[in-house]
């Protein structure tokens, strides 16, 4: 089974310098749009067994372009799995704030040499996230469909 994991494109967030988390209506920016024109030519075509999609906005924005114009025409039917599990990390109070002035929290030392041990304030745990995302990564990759599984998702759930 061959595993394709993307992290979707460049968001509102990024570009503002937020953790935006679980916040919804975060979309992609036009430098993100054009990203995910790019990824569709650069996944070409090959056998899809599933594609899970993380159901934050901006995963099914990134890549809706190879949906549309490599998988549907070649299978009308083929339908992507929107899946929780795969849905960013709950930053709980950090949701929304700048990551300049997170990374003058005692915690974000925590979060970057130890992610694993790091649990956010109102939030889950970086391990919580990973036992989850895992389940779905598991699935995917357990099914006897012929082709690729593709997973959507956001950078720490990747990395995880």
């Amino acid at each position: 089974m061959r595993l394709v994991l993307i992290r979707h494109a460049h968001s509102e967030a990024n570009a503002a310098g937020i953790l935006s988390g679980r916040l919804p209506n975060v979309h992609l920016t036009e430098k993100g749009l054009e990203q995910s024109e790019h990824l569709a030519v650069r996944l070409g075509n090959f056998p899809v067994a599933s594609l899970r999609v993380s159901p934050m906005e901006r995963c099914f924005e990134t890549i809706s372009p190879w949906i549309n114009s490599v998988v549907l025409p070649n299978n009308p039917k083929f339908t992507p799995i929107i899946d929780q599990e795969l849905t960013e990390v709950d930053y709980g109070s950090w949701s929304g704030k700048k990551l300049a002035v997170l990374s003058k929290n005692k915690l974000w030392r925590t979060v970057q040499e130890s992610p694993s041990r790091m649990y956010f304030p109102k939030g889950e745990g970086i391990a919580q996230m990973q036992s989850r995302a895992m389940k779905s990564v598991h699935e995917a990759v357990e099914s006897k469909s012929k082709g690729a599984a593709v997973i959507v998702s956001h950078g720490d759930v990747i990395k995880s």
